[in-house]
């Protein structure tokens, strides 16, 4: 018997088989106005059975497709009858048995609101792999926002122990989030897949700003720095660390980056604030940006990055072109959560490199203006703690860790 079947048996013949038992022993339905599903019923503890760590999660997400949380850990048998036999669950080792991978669709966490560059991320992934046909199930997409990623964070490493399907899009601003929101979650606690993209961060104003260069913005700081409102990402992030950056360099307190910043859940918010007339200044990846840019809406004055950029005919200096010794890009890549099995490890990380192989991918990287950034393995775990060092010491820097 294998995994694949005991998957579909366990979603389709021993929830559905044994549901009237299970409504029968715990009073179901209620009384109108408290109805609940009899999958819900189920406790949540397999580990008295002693089956194996994949035949959990097959367990576990067979329920969650049809609807179920979890699935009891004490008296599944006892429920269940004969449905399956104990000899069943054995089989299913995971250091013995090969599945094909994956099993159902995969889902993609992005840990912001719509519209930013995790989002941006993420549904450029879904498009390519589905595209490119990776894999022959579909790629879902859905928004878990809040305190720099901590909170989608919280749900992968709490929620998905040991589940491939379940992945998360994240990069270099939740690292910092971790720090500033003193998180009981970190990344060290996931299984790093890849990093995938990089891409340089702009200082932007809107069109009708009075500021034409960041050495205006730095004059009217260093006049009345109550007056200047920057715009950006997460607090903690490598906008705020952009922002803080700028300010030592320009021989301004670096901590002021904590008092004149408005943070929000992703790019898109910035634009909005910027828009509006909420912020002065406002900080984020190009491609955010980049249609406003193209539009006129907005005006660049800087880009963090070794290159200028050319836009609607328009340059856009560099930090170190306007004075600014700074250059710093914002990356992004793809975790899954913790206790992932070593063969599903090797499977999520044939399909990321698939996808990086792509024609699929190449246009994505073109059409976003995104900087081919691929690292996995052992060279990834190394950047990850790399990364974590220079981040923290940035945000101690501003007084923020």
């Amino acid at each position: 018997m294998t995994c694949d079947t005991l998957d579909l048996l366990f979603a389709y013949a021993l929830i559905n088989a044994v549901t009237r038992t299970i409504a029968s022993q715990h009073n179901w339905p209620p009384p109108a106005g408290r109805a609940r599903s009899p999958q819900v019923l189920f406790a949540s503890d397999l580990k008295s059975l002693h089956v194996s760590n994949l035949m959990e999660m097959c367990v576990s997400k067979a329920l969650r497709t049809v609807g179920a949380r979890r699935i009891s850990r004490r008296g599944l048998f006892t429920m269940a009858g004969a449905a399956l036999a104990p000899a069943a669950l054995t089989a299913c080792d995971d250091k013995t048995v090969e599945r094909a991978f994956p099993l159902h669709d995969v889902r993609l966490m992005v840990p912001a609101e719509e519209g930013g560059g995790w989002d941006m991320t993420a549904r450029s992934m879904q498009e390519a792999i589905l595209g490119a046909k990776v894999i022959d199930k579909d790629v879902q997409v859905y928004n878990i926002a809040g305190d720099a990623g901590i909170n989608a964070l919280q749900e992968l490493v709490s929620n998905y122990h040991s589940d491939p399907h379940e992945l998360m899009v994240m990069g270099v601003v939740m690292m910092g989030g971790v720090v500033v929101n003193e998180s009981s979650v970190n990344l060290t606690q996931v299984t790093p897949i890849a990093t995938l993209t990089s891409e340089d961060e702009i200082l932007v104003v809107s069109a009708s700003s009075p500021y034409s260069t960041l050495d205006d913005v730095i004059t009217q700081i260093k006049s009345d720095s109550s007056s200047v409102v920057w715009g950006g990402g997460s607090l903690g992030g490598i906008d705020q660390i952009l922002v803080g950056d700028i300010l030592k360099h320009a021989d301004l307190d670096p901590t002021l980056a904590d008092e004149m910043y408005e943070a929000n859940s992703g790019g898109a918010g910035s634009i909005d604030d910027l828009i509006s007339g909420n912020v002065s200044v406002a900080v984020s990846g190009i491609s955010e940006y980049a249609e406003l840019l193209q539009s006129g809406e907005l005006r660049g004055l800087a880009v963090s990055g070794a290159e200028p950029l050319e836009i609607a005919g328009v340059t856009v200096p560099t930090l170190k072109q306007e004075g600014y010794d700074i250059e710093l890009t914002n990356w992004r890549g793809v975790v899954a959560p913790p206790g992932i099995a070593d063969h599903d490890y090797k499977s999520l990380n044939k399909i990321i490199d698939d996808l990086h192989k792509s024609p699929e991918w190449k246009k994505v990287l073109e059409d976003k203006g995104w900087s081919d950034f691929y690292r996995t393995g052992d060279d990834l775990k190394k950047f990850f703690a790399t990364e974590a060092d220079r981040v923290a010491e940035s945000l101690r820097d501003l007084e923020l860790a």
